[in-house]
C-alpha cells in the first residue's frame, strides 16, 4: 500500500493530519477482518473507524463521519504491519474444541454481560425460529420506532436500533424488515431524517446497512425486489440510499448476482458497474463502461483498474 494511494482518496490536507495522528501513536488497535479494517483512534474522544480495503473508503464515529484523518491513521497503522489478522483468528476458532469455545465465551461475557449477552440470544433457538421469539422482537421493534414517531432520532437511538437489527439478523423476518423500511421512509419528517445539525451530515447509515445485511440472509424472490421498487418510488428524501449502497459490498454483490436487473434500478451507474465487477460479470461491466456517456474519464479509468 503506497501513501500516494491513500492521498488520492483522502486529499493532501486530511492525509497529513492522519499521518500526524499515526506518528503520535493515537491508533490504539487495528483489526483486519474480511477485507475491512476496524480501528480505534484517540482524537477529541475515542473514535471507532471502519475502512474498506478495496477502495480505502472509511466510516467513522467522529463528527466528520466519512473519509477522515482517523481513517488515514488506521490505514497507515495497517500498512506498518501493526494489526491483528482477524481471519486467522477465525480459522483457529473453527478448529477449537467445544470446551475451549465455551470457556472463551464465558470469559468474554463475564467482562460485560449487558453488552454481549444480547448477541447470544439467537443461539437459544435451533432450526426454525419460534413464534414467541419473533413476536417478542416484533414488539421491541415497534416500541423503539414509536419512540421516534414524533421525536428527533439521535445518535443513541441509531446505535441501539442498529445493534438490535444486527443482533437479530437471523431472526428478523422479511415482513419485519419491510415494516422498518416503510416506517423510516414514511416518518422521516417526524424523526428528523437522521440528520445531525452539528456535523451537517446524516447519522442513520448503520441502521440501513444492517437492514440490508439481514435482508440478504433471507431466501429472496423477485417479489421482494418489486416491494423494494415500490418503497424506492415513495422515498422522496433518498432515505434508502445507504440500504441500496450496501448491496455493492463484495459479499452482498455475490449473493445478488441473479437480481442484477433490479439492482440497476437502485444505484447510480458507477456503483452498478462496480457491483457487476464484484459479482464476476466483468464482460457486462466492460460493455457498460464503454457505453455510459455520463461517466467521466477518471471514473472509467478507476473501473477498468477494478476489472484488471
Amino acid at each position: 500500500m503506497e501513501e500516494s494511494e491513500i492521498k488520492h482518496v483522502y486529499g493532501e490536507a486530511i492525509f497529513e493530519r492522519g499521518k500526524g495522528y499515526f506518528k503520535e501513536g493515537r491508533v490504539l488497535n487495528v483489526v483486519k477482518f474480511r477485507n475491512k479494517l476496524f480501528g480505534e483512534v484517540i482524537g477529541t474522544e475515542r473514535y471507532n473507524t471502519e475502512v474498506q480495503l478495496d477502495d480505502f473508503q472509511c466510516n467513522c464515529s467522529c463528527p466528520y463521519r466519512h473519509n477522515c484523518k482517523h481513517g488515514v491513521a488506521v490505514l497507515l497503522r495497517y500498512s506498518s504491519g501493526e494489526y491483528t489478522e482477524g481471519d486467522e483468528v477465525m480459522e483457529r476458532i473453527e478448529s477449537a474444541s467445544r470446551e475451549d469455545l465455551k470457556e472463551m465465551v464465558e470469559r468474554l461475557v463475564s467482562v460485560n454481560p449487558q453488552e454481549l449477552l444480547p448477541y447470544l440470544l439467537p443461539l437459544s433457538e435451533k432450526g426454525d425460529v419460534s413464534e414467541k421469539l419473533v413476536k417478542g422482537l416484533d414488539k421491541q421493534i415497534k416500541t423503539m420506532l414509536k419512540s421516534i414517531e414524533h421525536y428527533y432520532a439521535d445518535m443513541e437511538f441509531v446505535h441501539d436500533f442498529a445493534r438490535l437489527i444486527k443482533t437479530n439478523e437471523d431472526i428478523l423476518t422479511k415482513d419485519q424488515i419491510f415494516y422498518i423500511l416503510k416506517f423510516l421512509v414514511e416518518k422521516c419528517e417526524d424523526y428528523g431524517y437522521f440528520y445531525d445539525d452539528y456535523t451537517d451530515d446524516t447519522i442513520g447509515d448503520a441502521i440501513f446497512e444492517n437492514l440490508c445485511d439481514a435482508f440478504l440472509r433471507k431466501q429472496l424472490e423477485e417479489s421482494d425486489f418489486e416491494r423494494l421498487t415500490e418503497l424506492n418510488r415513495a422515498d422522496d428524501y433518498d432515505m434508502l440510499a445507504p440500504f441500496f449502497d450496501r448491496m455493492v459490498d463484495e459479499e452482498n454483490a455475490k449473493r445478488l448476482c441473479v437480481f442484477d436487473s433490479y439492482i440497476e434500478r437502485f444505484i447510480d451507474e458507477y456503483s452498478f458497474i462496480e457491483f457487476l465487477i464484484k459479482c464476476g460479470k466483468t464482460g457486462k461491466a466492460s460493455a457498460l463502461i464503454e457505453r455510459k456517456t455520463s461517466l467521466g474519464e477518471g471514473s472509467r479509468f478507476k473501473l477498468y483498474l477494478k476489472i484488471r
